[in-house]
């Protein structure tokens, strides 16, 4: 069973082609810290677990 969890940022992003965490920066995005990113991340389950 995968896990789905909403991640609410308010960091830049770094690369749009990356499909996992490196792709929010390390700064705010340019737009001011109250500018909010919305992602989807979602958990893999391993084999018999």
């Amino acid at each position: 069973m995968n896990t789905k969890m909403l991640v609410v940022t308010n960091r830049c992003l770094e690369d749009k082609n990356v499909n996992n965490e490196s792709m929010l920066g390390e700064k705010t995005n340019k737009k001011g810290p109250a500018e909010v990113r919305l992602a989807w991340a979602e958990k893999k389950a391993r084999n018999g677990i």
